[in-house]
């Protein structure tokens, strides 16, 4: 068993590295938690203050701030992110000494766990390669030293975590990095929470009318208006389908504006932004559908990604309608959990139009569906990772 584990992360909400953090929490690790405002979120809900770094101590009795600093955020983008950088080490040698692992969500932030375990704090250093693209600014300065950063990440951890197998190869093929000189990698895909036991406790709560539902944030790569889009077709066969869209971004309010031209009215909600992740699933859990309309485009994370919709929608038994951006795309076709289309409107409306009129394809695919999500539980994804992770080294 871990005794204790730091954990450094850049978050707007909770993500994969809070989650491993409560997982580890869970089985008696002491855990330092360092979270960093993602650039773009710095503004918190709570009058609009400045949210600051902030070192966490997290336990099985609960959590506590040790240390909070906020002087950085109105700082220039890059010195910002240098400045975060040292705090991280800085807190590592603080309160982390003696920990036995530090796990860096991103490329920066792993590069601050290997600095940590060569200056002793920590016995081994993992990169969790959150997400990847190649061409990630448009900016080729900024670029090539994202990718700098990538490459000094992969070669001085002692192993890295992908969330998806296409990432490693993305990765070595764009920075051109021998297998030789890179540290061991893994893949540890997105989990999901099993509030469910069983599938006939999640289809108490599906709703009575056709709803199709949608978990993510709003931006242009999402797909969002490709779904309402489809939705429109949807609802020239089926009058009464509805739609909900949990989550917000910088598309929310050209979406609500696309729906009121396009949609039956009071035919879809917006429910913004939830942070507590059962309330939100528990919302979820009244769709019948679930869809994930990602757009193909070469600076999209979505094609190297692991969409955590799609582990939230499996893990409530929703066939999942979905483009092939995603590699999980390939296991949702195999395991017949859903129906992979293109990133076209009229194939979407099909494919949802389907599985709203068809009882029986769809209670199949609820299913499988639901199978399929309980090996994606987070306890799972982790207890599986930190395992290997150890192997790894021992071998």
């Amino acid at each position: 068993m871990l005794l204790s584990a730091s954990i450094v992360t850049y978050t707007a909400a909770t993500g994969p590295a809070g989650e491993l953090a409560t997982y580890l929490a869970s089985i008696g690790t002491r855990v330092l938690l360092i979270r960093h405002p993602l650039p773009g979120y710095f503004k918190s809900n709570r009058g609009g203050r400045a949210m600051g770094s902030e070192a966490i101590m997290v336990s099985e009795d609960g959590e506590w701030s040790l240390a909070r600093f906020e002087a950085f955020e109105r700082l220039p983008l890059l010195l910002r992110l240098v400045c975060h950088f040292l705090l991280s080490i800085i807190w590592m040698l603080w309160f982390g000494w003696g920990n036995s692992i530090a796990v860096g969500a991103g490329n920066i932030n792993a590069l601050a766990a290997s600095v940590a375990r060569c200056l002793g704090a920590v016995d081994k250093a993992v990169f969790f390669a959150i997400d990847f693209a190649p061409i990630r600014f448009g900016s080729y300065a900024l670029d090539h030293l994202y990718l700098l950063i990538e490459w000094l990440a992969s070669v001085s951890c002692n192993v890295v975590w992908n969330l998806s197998p296409a990432m490693p190869i993305a990765r070595r093929e764009r920075i051109n990095l021998p297998w030789k000189w890179a540290a061991p990698d893994l893949v540890v895909p997105m989990g999901a929470h099993l509030l469910h036991a069983n599938l006939a406790d999640v289809l108490l709560r599906r709703a009575t009318y056709p709803l199709v539902g949608y978990m993510g944030v709003l931006n242009p790569n999402s797909g969002v208006d490709l779904l309402i889009e489809a939705m429109r077709f949807v609802q020239e066969q089926i009058s009464d389908a509805q739609l909900v869209v949990i989550g917000t971004g910088s598309e929310d309010k050209k979406l609500v504006n696309m729906c009121s031209n396009y949609l039956n009215n009071k035919s879809f909600v917006f429910t913004g932004f939830i942070d507590d992740h059962r309330k939100l699933e528990e919302m979820l859990a009244g769709a019948w559908v679930g869809v994930a309309p990602y757009r193909d485009d070469v600076s999209s994370f979505s094609r190297y990604a692991d969409p955590g919709k799609v582990k939230a929608y499996l893990c409530l038994g929703l066939p999942v309608v979905m483009t092939s951006v995603p590699p999980i795309a390939k296991a949702i076709g195999a395991q017949e959990c859903g129906i992979v289309t293109a990133a076209d409107a009229r194939d979407l409306a099909d494919a949802i139009i389907l599985l709203l009129k068809e009882a029986d394809v769809r209670a199949s695919m609820e299913r499988r569906a639901f199978q399929f999500g309980t090996t994606f539980s987070w306890p799972r994804v982790f207890e599986k990772a930190l395992n290997e992770t150890f192997e790894a080294q021992s071998a």
